[in-house]
């Protein structure tokens, strides 16, 4: 699996940890200026960029751009989400969309970003296997589908508990170890937004290169 996109979690073939409501404001959520610029994995396998700006030109959101090099061809394929980042202290929070491309699932991906002084930033994800446990438990309200590691699970709780419970002990406890970006240039934040080349549904089908399939 590449490196990027398995520590951004929005590529994975099995299942991905949903919240149905992002952890943050999704109307006035302001975007965070020291995610602007390009990225790669620190330890990465393969030509691989992340671009981070602004979802929109008044500075809310947040836009992502995947490019990676596929097949060993010199060809190369894009991939767009959008979402939101929320600051809290020592760590901030993404909450990207996802939807899988039958559409039978949706909702937010979410992954716990660190920086590392200005120039390195490191990404956690949400173990599904540990969710899963934690909301059979009834320990936090959610819903999961399929046994073992191909369980889908999707937290229902409200954005403010979402929130609130990421920051906990135990909230913090069901993120995997984190996976290291190192920046490679960066970007004007004043600048204007680059248009799309073509039209994004509000939900962004993971970019794989493979497309999602539901686990169930």
């Amino acid at each position: 699996m590449r490196v990027l996109l398995a520590l951004l979690c929005f590529a994975l073939a099995a299942c991905v940890p949903l919240a149905d409501h992002p952890a943050g404001d999704e109307q006035h959520a302001q975007f965070d200026a020291r995610l602007q610029g390009v990225w790669r994995a620190a330890h990465d396998d393969g030509p691989m960029l992340l671009f981070a700006g602004p979802g929109d030109d008044t500075g809310h959101g947040v836009h992502l751009v995947t490019v990676e090099e596929t097949g060993g061809n010199h060809r190369w394929k894009t991939e767009e989400y959008d979402g939101i980042a929320t600051r809290r202290g020592q760590h901030g929070f993404l909450s990207i969309r996802y939807e899988t491309t039958d559409g039978e699932r949706r909702g937010w991906a979410i992954a716990r970003y660190t920086f590392v002084g200005r120039d390195r930033l490191q990404l956690s994800t949400l173990d599904e296997t540990r969710l899963a446990a934690v909301v059979r438990a009834e320990k936090i309200p959610g819903r999961v589908s399929g046994d073992g590691p191909y369980a889908d699970v999707d937290l229902t709780m409200s954005s403010v508990d979402l929130l609130a419970f990421l920051e906990s002990k135990a909230g913090q406890a069901l993120f995997d170890p984190p996976h290291g970006l190192v920046r490679v240039a960066a970007l004007d934040a004043r600048a204007p937004r680059a248009k799309s080349p073509r039209p994004r549904a509000r939900h962004q089908s993971t970019g794989t290169g493979v497309a999602p399939t539901s686990s169930r």
